[in-house]
């Protein structure tokens, strides 16, 4: 009878450093960057310093980790923002009576 074993974290806690800092396609963003500067006419990027990848990665980290600990210790699933918004907030709140305003 073969044993069934439990998988293994995703992450452990000392690979986190070298998951974290590759959390960004640079081509993508490179590609993206400067087709958003390239639709600035006044203009004429040709580069994009490693400072912005860097930058943009740890904006990134911050996020995912800010989410994670937002999240409900519920379920084993992460799921995205609007879902766990929706579920925290359930019925969104009625729109507040407006009175009738008097006219002098």
């Amino acid at each position: 009878m073969s044993e069934t074993t439990k998988p293994t974290p995703v992450q452990p806690a000392e690979d986190l450093a070298a998951i974290a800092s590759k959390l960004i396609n640079k081509l993508n963003v490179k590609k993206t960057v400067l087709a958003l500067a390239g639709a600035r006419k006044d203009i004429n990027f040709e580069r994009v310093s490693g400072e912005l990848f860097t930058e943009l990665n740890d904006k990134v980290h911050e996020l995912l980790k800010s989410h994670v600990a937002a999240h409900p210790a519920v379920g084993k699933t992460v799921f995205g923002f609007k879902r766990q918004a929706a579920e925290a907030d359930p019925e969104p709140a009625a729109a507040p009576a407006t009175a009738p305003t008097a006219t002098a």
